[in-house]
């Protein structure tokens, strides 16, 4: 797949205006004639993420702007063609970009996949190697985020795209570029600093709209690593050959991706196509990357990095102070109130010992009350044993009083009309 170089379409770019090096020309020189070069040189760019993807079973070629997807994950096992396609990517987005429409952080945890990049004038910062930094590097990007959407919210717009046409005719309009950040290795930066999926899944959810644009790369597609509120933060994925199907799995939800070739074979599905997209990525050698970087070197300014460490330490600072303001505003209006700390211990041992009253005059009423419904509970008992004694009368007892009554009384009066009930003697 030699036959994939790149033409340098430097054209249109104002100030950074330049002509191609001899041995990049002659590097693309060489293919012209092929079919497949005249079509590629053919593709014009309409954004300044727009990244070269290879080619399909057709032929021709495959080109989708990062910000159209808008985050991306790549998985490939050793062998597959990974580190070869994220080059291919930043090259063919350096191709037709300049530092003020598009800037890049690569994050690399191997140390020696983007050595090639360092002091480029399209980089916010050298490339980071050093685990510990990266975490800095992605707060800053949460906190430039933020500083986005405060701008466009100014402005009045939804997305950076809008913000541009918006002010493209205003000279003193902030020039907000594109960023992309390139992740590789992502497993290894996961395993040592777990905190980092935090910020992945925040800029995978929120960054989308004001330029900002995630690549993350991993040769482990697990889901201890590959969670599944990151993939879902990251709609995109482009499976290059993987172990199993089960990694085919994570990646594009369904298998396929364990039988592909390797060495730039792969399937790329867009969150906004569900079909699969078979694809062949083209071979960017080492010559040719550094014959462009040193072009892009030799013909653009010096490199504008971004301090991202003070900012954080101002940041910081700026968090420190409100917090002392805060204190000082609580402690004035304790004083303006006449609340001294004294004061404030006084008046909680007072409702301290208030409420030990008033808990005590409840348990004294409460004793009390239980004492009254104990008395009428016994007075209760002594009726009930005494109607029980009333109506223990025998028969026969109660034969003798009718008798009684009835020689005492008119004995005209049958003993049958005498009624007694539980002890109480009437005459009808």
């Amino acid at each position: 797949m030699d036959f994939l170089n790149y033409e340098i379409p430097y054209i249109e770019c104002g100030e950074y205006d330049g002509e191609i090096t001899k041995d990049v020309k002659k590097l693309v020189d060489k293919f012209k004639g092929y079919p497949v070069y005249d079509k590629i040189s053919e593709t014009k760019s309409t954004d300044p993420t727009d990244a070269f993807f290879g080619i399909d079973v057709n032929g021709d070629p495959v080109k989708f702007p990062l910000s159209s997807m808008p985050h991306l994950l790549v998985a490939g096992t050793t062998g597959s063609g990974k580190s070869v396609f994220i080059n291919q990517l930043i090259i063919s987005m350096l191709s037709h970009s300049t530092p003020n429409d598009l800037r890049l952080i690569l994050i690399d945890p191997k140390k020696v996949e983007f050595g090639v990049y360092k002091n480029l004038p399209h980089l916010l910062t050298n490339p980071i190697t050093e685990l510990s930094e990266s975490k800095k590097v992605l707060d800053w990007l949460c906190l430039e985020m933020e500083r986005r959407y405060s701008i466009l919210e100014k402005n009045k717009v939804k997305q950076l795209s809008e913000y541009v046409e918006k002010t493209k005719n205003d000279p003193n309009a902030t020039n907000i570029p594109y960023i992309v950040l390139i992740c590789d290795e992502y497993y290894d930066l996961r395993t040592n600093y777990p905190e980092v999926e935090e910020d992945f899944v925040r800029l995978g959810a929120k960054a989308r709209a004001c330029g900002i644009h995630v690549v993350i790369a991993t040769q482990s597609p697990r889901n201890t690593v590959v969670t599944g509120i990151l993939k879902a933060n990251l709609p995109s994925q482009v499976a290059l050959k993987v172990s199993n199907n089960m990694e085919s799995m994570i990646v594009l939800d369904q298998p396929g991706a364990e039988k592909l070739l390797g060495k730039g074979d792969m399937y790329i599905k867009r969150v906004t196509d569900s079909n699969l997209i078979r694809c062949q990525a083209g071979y960017i050698g080492n010559r040719e990357i550094n014959a462009i970087l040193e072009w892009i070197r030799t013909n653009y300014p010096k490199p504008k990095f971004v301090d991202y460490q003070k900012m954080l330490d101002d940041l910081g600072s700026i968090i420190k102070t409100e917090n002392k303001s805060q204190r000082r505003m609580i402690n004035k209006n304790s004083e303006i109130s006449g609340m001294s700390k004294t004061s404030i211990k006084e008046k909680d041992k007072n409702f301290s010992n208030r409420k030990k009253d008033v808990k005590e005059t409840k348990n004294k009423e409460f004793k009390e009350f239980m004492d009254s419904r104990k008395k009428e509970k016994n007075t209760l008992n002594k009726r009930e044993d005494k109607g029980k004694d009333i109506d223990k009368i025998t028969r026969d007892d109660l034969d003798k009083i009718k008798q009684k009554i009835h020689e005492k009384g008119n004995p005209d009066i049958p003993q049958n009309s005498i009624n007694i009930t539980k002890g109480v003697v009437n005459e009808n």
